[in-house]
Order: structure tokens, then C-alpha cells, then sequence
């Protein structure tokens, strides 16, 4: 009975490890996120799925993967109610901040933080290296639908861009891996909803864009800027980025990438009123360069 015993504790311990939830505060949406054989996350509302598990990981210059086959070793668990007051006015002086967060900490010193807010979940990851800078190589960012409908897809022609784009409305057969957008990004499911796509908080690190799949699904694939070939002045950086260095700032030991949001609402007139306030007060404070105020 004791062997017994043993077991089944240390079975559930495994899969409390491997598998983490977290909800919104008034507990429409949950987010799954599992951590074996490597990261991933699931968004629900209602207990139906909104997307399907979806990988998440960077690649760090002299470190490796982060996110390939984790060893976690700490999670912290919070809930936040609070407000913000952004240094560019919305429609109000401040703006109410509530989510519940959870932070995987893992072994080699890095870990992401998720929230998960009533419009919508956000994650980032981070660093705490001993020694040396963060160079950041590669990303991975997915984004599955689970019954997608239509994409409003601002496509690109290059990265070379001012994004001034026409949010064309498509079906999921028609965004193939060649098909370029940049965010934000809105995806209606069958069942109605809409997801809004998005990210906040950029600090030394380059915007975030997407693909479609070679199965022409739906399934959205981050990607990000390279250098040009040529360092020449005028040269635009195309699509291709085959033999390009990627385009990343240098940070110290300890760095945080963007904030990637994805948004949750009955219409996508709700959803961007509701996104506007969700992203400005999700950022840092505001840097002053020269007689600018903010920068």
C-alpha cells in the first residue's frame, strides 16, 4: 500500500509539473500550458478550445532553445488589481488593470511569464544569465486556431514597410507560407468570436510578423526581420531570409522580450476598443529623448 501510495504521488507530482493552468479573472478564459516534451499553450473560452497547442520558444546565441524539453523548477502565482496610468491619454486618464499571472521559472536561468486577463492571455520570456549578453537568434511563435472562419490579414509585400495595410479578409485556404502580414492580426472562428493578434512593450527587439502554413489551415507562423545581404543604405529587406543575419538588439544578462497578446471579444468593434487600453498599459515607462516628452 505505501509502494502504492509513492507511486500515485509521484505521478501526480509529474503531470502538476508538465501541465499548468491559469484563468482569467472572471473566469471565462483558461490557458493550458504544458511543459513536456517542450512548451506549448492552449487558449479556451468556456472550456471550448479557441486555438490548439501551440509550441513557444527562443533561441539564445551560445545558450541554446529555450523552450525545447524544460526542466522546471519554480512557479509563482499572483493576482493583480490595480490601475495604470499610461503617458499617452485613452479615452480616460487611467485604466483598470486586473489579471491573474504565473511565472515559470526553469533551469538555466530563464522562464516566461503568462497572464491571463477577462479580454484576453499575454506571454513573454526572460532571462537572468550569469555572465555575458543576451543575443536572441530565433523565435517561435504560433498561432493555431481551433475553428477558424476568416483572417483579416494586413499583408505585406517585404519587410520593408510602413504598415499602413489593408486588413484583407480571407479564408484560411488562402494564406499559404508565402503570404506575409504584420500585426496586429484578427482571426474570426466559426462559432463567431473574434482574436485579435498582437503585441506590446518593445525594447531593443524587433516587431513581430506572420505567415500562413504550407497545409493552408489557418495556422499562423511568427517570423522576424533579418539584415539585408547587403549593408547597403537603401536596400530593402525582402521577405526572403535565406543566409541573412537576423536583426536583434543586445541586451545585458537580464532580458525581457515583448509582451505577445492575444485578445478575445464578441465583435472586433468591442475588441479594439478594449485592445487599445489592454495594450498602452502594458508597456514600460515612457523614455525621454531630447525635448520630447515622451520619446
Amino acid at each position: 500500500m505505501v509502494r502504492l501510495f509513492l507511486f500515485v504521488f509521484i505521478c501526480l507530482t509529474f503531470n502538476s509539473l508538465r501541465a499548468q493552468t491559469l484563468r482569467s479573472p472572471n473566469g471565462l478564459l483558461r490557458l493550458q500550458i504544458e511543459t513536456a516534451p517542450a512548451l506549448s499553450w492552449q487558449l479556451f473560452l468556456r472550456d471550448k478550445p479557441l486555438t490548439l497547442s501551440a509550441p513557444l520558444n527562443i533561441t539564445i546565441e551560445g545558450v541554446g532553445t529555450l523552450g525545447n524539453n524544460p526542466t522546471l523548477i519554480k512557479t509563482d502565482s499572483s493576482s493583480v488589481r490595480r490601475t495604470v496610468t499610461p503617458d499617452v491619454r485613452q479615452k480616460s486618464a487611467v485604466i483598470a488593470e486586473s489579471y491573474n499571472e504565473l511565472i515559470l521559472r526553469c533551469q538555466g536561468d530563464w522562464g516566461v511569464i503568462f497572464r491571463a486577463y477577462n479580454e484576453g492571455v499575454a506571454y513573454r520570456f526572460f532571462t537572468e544569465l550569469k555572465t555575458g549578453e543576451v543575443r536572441v537568434t530565433g523565435e517561435t511563435c504560433t498561432f493555431r486556431p481551433a475553428d477558424c472562419k476568416t483572417v483579416y490579414f494586413p499583408e505585406e509585400e517585404s519587410f520593408y514597410s510602413h504598415n499602413e495595410r489593408i486588413f484583407l479578409p480571407l479564408a484560411p485556404a488562402e494564406i499559404h507560407e508565402n503570404r506575409l502580414a504584420s500585426l496586429p492580426l484578427l482571426v474570426e472562428m466559426e462559432s463567431g468570436v473574434k482574436v485579435l493578434v498582437t503585441e506590446t512593450d518593445l525594447q531593443d527587439y524587433p516587431g513581430l510578423w506572420m505567415h500562413g502554413s504550407k497545409g493552408k489551415n489557418g495556422n499562423l507562423i511568427g517570423t522576424l526581420p533579418y539584415y539585408p545581404q547587403n549593408d547597403g543604405a537603401h536596400e530593402q529587406p525582402r521577405y526572403s531570409t535565406r543566409g541573412q543575419r537576423l536583426l536583434f538588439g543586445q541586451n545585458k544578462r537580464y532580458a525581457q522580450l515583448p509582451l505577445a497578446l492575444v485578445l478575445s471579444g464578441g465583435t472586433r468593434y468591442g475588441l479594439a476598443r478594449q485592445s487599445n487600453a489592454l495594450v498602452a498599459g502594458r508597456t514600460q515607462p515612457t523614455k525621454k529623448y531630447g525635448l520630447d516628452s515622451p520619446g
